[in-house]
């Protein structure tokens, strides 16, 4: 059976005062900043989810657009045995009063729903392109607040992409687990993230890729749907037996 993850529409949802709660979110950041976030945990060398070439595509693409600056939802440091993201900003050159991570206390108390869904929601684009996914519950979770993503193709993304843009990978390979993974492109990522700042399609069809993402992944349609039926056969197949 397959069974989704599922989002709380009443959390992760679309408001429409999203670049005002953004200033009070990163007052940090300029209100008018094309804002890329990145959500996951900083585990493993090379890092799973595409860390790395992320920062790359973003050091290629702040190059030529000024207006990009990126929030990183993750502990910077190599602690979690992921790369130093601090060390990689300087090693690529990029401007770090443009990359901001997330704060220290932050990182020890953690952050709720609601917080979360502020996050997705301040942000022009979620950017998540991870060599490979089971699922990839953020990639819902900001398409269900109305945050286009930018994915890598590969392993379960394709099919989750539905209000975004799912990148050509750069190339194959044999994971430690006899898997076929796909590194990300940088460059392509890149082109991807400058043809996108000043793009009004994406502002003006975020509350529309809301509501359709509630559609397919609320949790009340994944019950509906999915789990219910699952779990009434199993229901059938335990009568059978006794």
């Amino acid at each position: 059976a397959h069974i989704p993850h599922g989002v709380e529409p009443s959390i992760m949802r679309y408001l429409p005062d999203w670049k005002e709660q953004r200033a009070r979110l990163f007052p940090h950041i300029p209100v008018e900043a094309f804002l890329v976030t990145m959500v996951g945990a900083n585990k493993g060398f090379p890092s799973r989810k595409g860390f790395v070439e992320a920062f790359q595509a973003l050091a290629i693409a702040m190059r030529e657009e000024k207006s990009i600056y990126a929030y990183i939802h993750t502990d910077p440091t190599a602690a979690g045995g992921g790369p130093d993201l601090q060390r990689v900003v300087k090693m690529l050159g990029m401007d770090p009063t443009r990359v901001h991570f997330l704060r220290p206390d932050t990182r020890i108390m953690g952050v709720d729903e609601e917080d979360l869904a502020a996050i997705y929601r301040s942000s022009d684009a979620l950017l998540h392109p991870s060599y490979a996914e089971g699922f990839g519950m953020c990639l819902v979770e900001a398409q269900a607040c109305g945050t286009p993503v930018i994915t890598n193709y590969s392993t379960s993304m394709p099919e989750l992409t539905k209000f975004g843009v799912c990148v050509p990978p750069k190339a194959p390979f044999m994971s430690a687990h006899y898997g076929w993974w796909q590194l990300p492109d940088p460059e392509r990522i890149a082109a991807v993230l400058q043809t996108m700042v000043g793009q009004s399609y994406w502002n003006d069809q975020r509350e529309a890729a809301s509501i359709a993402t509630h559609r397919e992944y609320s949790n009340d349609i994944v019950y509906e749907r999915h789990m219910r039926p699952w779990l009434q056969e199993i229901e059938r197949d335990l009568t059978l037996l006794a």
